[in-house]
């Protein structure tokens, strides 16, 4: 089922490191299917932020008080109930080396971690090994969906 067009879902992607792999039509397409497999129908807008490996540990011990790297981390900005804007921030390093580990392309693991940081600003959570599996069905999904259309 591809979802409809929707101008009242907004993604943006922001290359800090000039990786060029990421295209908002792809993410757009992400997003939409991701928030329609989940009966979201909230407006939102939405900034992919592709960074490097030390501005992540910056975010991480900042925010997490974590002294280490990360693959993705999403910051909820919404300040009313009535519309969700957020920025995913996914680290572009840390990205390769999983591409590399799981033997998968670069493309698909930015997505994959895209996913992952939509479906925590839609209030899922991957602290338990059910909560992961979960997680990783729906990325799994929506990457499949991207990737055939």
């Amino acid at each position: 089922m591809k979802p409809p067009k929707s101008k009242k879902w907004q993604i943006d992607i922001a290359d800090a490191v000039n990786c060029r792999i990421m295209t908002r039509d792809k993410a757009t397409q992400l997003l939409e299917h991701i928030f329609t497999e989940h009966n979201f129908h909230t407006s939102c807008k939405m900034l992919v932020i592709l960074t490097d490996d030390e501005s992540m540990r910056t975010l991480h011990h900042q925010y997490f008080q974590k002294n280490s790297t990360t693959d993705v981390i999403s910051f909820n900005l919404s300040d009313r109930d009535s519309s969700l804007e957020g920025e995913i921030y996914i680290c572009v390093d840390v990205a390769r080396q999983n591409a590399q580990e799981y033997g998968v392309s670069i493309e698909n693991e930015l997505y994959r971690l895209a996913a992952h940081g939509i479906l925590h600003l839609l209030d899922y959570d991957d602290e338990t090994e059910e909560q992961r599996f979960k997680m990783t069905q729906w990325e799994n999904k929506a990457l499949e969906y991207i990737f055939r259309t």
